[in-house]
């Protein structure tokens, strides 16, 4: 999708933090409801996302896209709460995309935790939204202590005129779709598996700080990020693009590890590809492709030379495949 039709969508959207300040003219027709965590927004949430635009627009009715800020675990069990794959403004920029004509962010509080299954329904989904069709996942649960399943929503559905279909979760061959998935193969290292199920590369934001200036020395010279909260993949050297300052899509070799050969501590580093100029102090966002090998020690620095050397020569033939 290209910026000016990201900003079209963006201008004709309503996005709410409150499901009671959604406008009636947004609703009016009535809507077709979509609810998630949506974390990571990955291949199985665009699916459900867009089956629920193209029911809408066959009925003539308005599409209602409702998910939750922050995830309701950094709420109940902070220290257990799975590590974002997307920070809340690029969870709203992709959730946009799907072409809601409402986007709901609702603010996952304590008070709107401990609504029970029937009060979320009546005044959220009802009043508030005004649903004609909700479209969820077939293991969606809602509520205070997930009380709420497919079942109630069903029956509550037909005293109060909505239809839920309740669709398959999308599946590989051999699993599920899911986020703790994808999660898995970030922390893996596994990038271009969580690639293929998010559609699209894992994002790392940050923002570029002076490091120990090692990279210089040795003849290739790196940005050091400081990552935001966003699930870091496990250690090893990537094939990437990276977005900094204006520059976008600039190929890099990223690093990620405790430096074993220097000596230097846990760091995140690109060495950027055809590309001379200052980076420090710009946000940057790593995009990462493929993971081309495991972290290793090396005896001499030599040595560590000429294999970087070999690794940015398969860098560079990696995400040229992807031009």
């Amino acid at each position: 999708m290209t910026v000016r039709a990201l900003l079209r969508i963006l201008c004709e959207m309503e996005i709410r933090t409150e499901y009671k300040h959604i406008p009636h003219t947004a609703t009016h027709q009535g809507t077709v409801v979509t609810i998630g965590n949506f974390d990571g927004v990955h291949l199985g949430h665009q699916t459900i996302c867009n089956n629920s635009y193209t029911i809408a627009r066959q009925r003539g009715l308005q599409f209602l896209i409702c998910t939750f800020e922050p995830h309701p675990m950094e709420l109940f069990a902070k220290d257990r709460a799975p590590a974002r794959l997307t920070l809340p403004e690029r969870k709203q920029q992709l959730l946009s995309a799907l072409r809601p004509d409402v986007l709901l962010m609702q603010n996952f509080t304590w008070e709107f935790a401990s609504m029970q299954p029937q009060q979320f329904v009546i005044d959220a989904v009802v009043k508030a939204m005004n649903a004609r069709v909700i479209v969820v996942g077939k293991n969606f649960r809602f509520g205070k202590a997930r009380a709420g399943d497919i079942d109630m929503l069903k029956h509550m559905g037909r005293t109060n005129g909505f239809e839920v279909i309740a669709e398959d979760l999308l599946s590989t061959t051999d699993e599920v779709i899911s986020s703790t998935r994808i999660r898995k193969h970030i922390i893996d290292g596994d990038v271009a598996s969580a690639a293929r199920l998010l559609n699209r590369h894992h994002e790392l934001p940050g923002k570029v700080v002076t490091g120990k200036q090692v990279g210089n020395k040795i003849g290739f010279p790196t940005i050091n990020i400081s990552a935001e909260a966003v699930l870091v993949p496990g250690d090893g050297i990537f094939a990437a693009f990276v977005d900094v300052g204006n520059d976008t899509n600039v190929p890099a070799a990223v690093y990620i590890g405790d430096r074993p050969t220097l000596a230097h501590g846990h760091s995140i580093e690109a060495h950027l590809l055809n590309f001379n100029r200052n980076a420090y102090g710009n946000n940057a966002v790593i995009q990462f492709v493929k993971k081309i090998r495991d972290n290793h020690k090396f005896s001499t620095v030599d040595q560590l030379k000429k294999q970087i050397a070999d690794d940015v020569i398969a860098i560079r033939e990696t995400l040229e495949s992807c031009s």
